[in-house]
């Protein structure tokens, strides 16, 4: 038989690795975006564009959860990247991932491009 793990999507870490580019940064995503780590991710996410980082690009590639928690933490910072006059664009998100934001529509307003260089390249 195979394996089973009784691992909670919610019990995995949250992990950022954060690049700067230009104007630019660039947070590589992995692990797990939930309740638990909501105001952590928020607050990051929103320093990061608080700097005077007006283009966000999330490399979505290694994060295998994410739930309405952290959804709303993608919209905040949708929100304050409008107010800065910049954009979040997503990259390269698992398919499930992308099917959670295509179902609740969040593809409307946040790009999601194959690679972190797309990204960095669209207007």
């Amino acid at each position: 038989m195979g394996s089973f793990s009784s691992e909670s999507p919610c019990s995995r870490e949250l992990r950022l690795e954060v690049e700067r580019r230009g104007s630019a940064a660039i947070v590589k995503l992995a692990g797990a975006a939930h309740m638990d780590v909501f105001n952590t991710l928020r607050d990051q996410l929103l320093s990061l564009i608080d700097e005077s980082t007006p283009q966000l690009v999330l490399d979505l590639s290694d994060l295998d959860f994410i739930n309405s928690a952290g959804l709303g933490a993608l919209i905040a910072a949708h929100r304050r990247c409008q107010h800065h006059k910049g954009a979040v664009k997503l990259v390269a998100p698992q398919p499930a991932i992308e099917e959670i934001l295509t179902v609740t529509k969040l593809t409307r307003i946040l790009p999601v491009h194959p690679s972190v260089d797309a990204a960095l390249a669209s207007s």
